[in-house]
């Protein structure tokens, strides 16, 4: 879904590195990613830009915290923003939240390469 806000990645990333002073955060070694079933790939993924769009961008938050509430396993913002994917595991849940958003924002649903079960 996309709010239609444009952020530049110029932007996103020179205030991501003005907000952490040059310091990243630790990531798993690829090794241990490797290990992780799909599901937990997903529900680990996040996105740094998150933590300085939002602060801007209360909008795009939004959508993400409302994609959850609807029903999403996960939600994310892309790239630099400003669009959110949220991740649904119940097709009836993710038209809902079509219906939820469509009026103001584009919306589209992608079928799924694989299905979200945890036990694997």
């Amino acid at each position: 879904m996309n709010p239609n806000i444009h952020i530049s990645t110029q932007w996103a990333y020179t205030a991501l590195s003005e907000k952490r002073n040059g310091a990243h955060p630790r990531r798993p070694k690829l090794i241990e990613q490797f290990s992780l079933s799909p599901f937990q790939t997903i529900l680990r993924s996040e996105n740094d830009f998150e933590e300085v769009v939002f602060d801007k961008y209360p909008k795009v938050k939004e959508i993400k915290i409302q994609l959850v509430r609807l029903g999403a396993a996960h939600s994310l913002m892309s790239g630099s923003g400003s669009s959110v994917f949220g991740l649904f595991d119940d097709r009836d849940q993710a038209l809902n939240a079509i219906e939820f958003f469509k009026k103001d924002h584009f919306v589209h649903l992608t079928e799924p390469y694989f299905t979200l079960q945890q036990n694997e």
